[in-house]
């Protein structure tokens, strides 16, 4: 899994990388010069709001949220007919005139939803 993809914290692991290849470990053990670096990355990863998204045999489209809400978009002409499966509003149901995982879809469905 690259972590670095999917929650975001590029920099950060850049960081970690940077200090690993400034400050070798001799002969494989471990130091301690780059805990900063690396403890930086982890909190960076704990501190993520993940969400997954995917794709549905029909061409829709899903997207579930840390923090309990998630969505299902399936097509209807030129938009999308999305419900809330869960989260504040679960059961509304809504239209987005965007495809699927773009930034306009994204922020629908997160206003909508969440």
């Amino acid at each position: 899994m690259d972590t670095r993809e999917i929650w975001g914290c590029g920099a950060e692991w850049l960081e970690g990388q940077a200090c690993t290849l400034r400050n070798p470990s001799p002969c494989g053990g471990s130091s301690t010069f780059c805990s900063d670096a690396f403890a930086s990355h982890r909190k960076c990863i704990d501190d993520a709001y993940i969400c997954v998204r995917g794709n549905t045999p029909g061409g829709g489209c899903v997207i579930g949220c840390e923090g309990g809400w998630s969505t299902e978009c399936k097509p209807n002409g030129g938009a999308l007919t999305c419900a809330c499966s869960t989260g504040r509003n679960s059961g509304l149901t809504f239209l987005v005139s965007a495809p699927c995982h773009s930034d306009e879809w994204q922020n629908a469905v997160r206003m909508n939803c969440q």
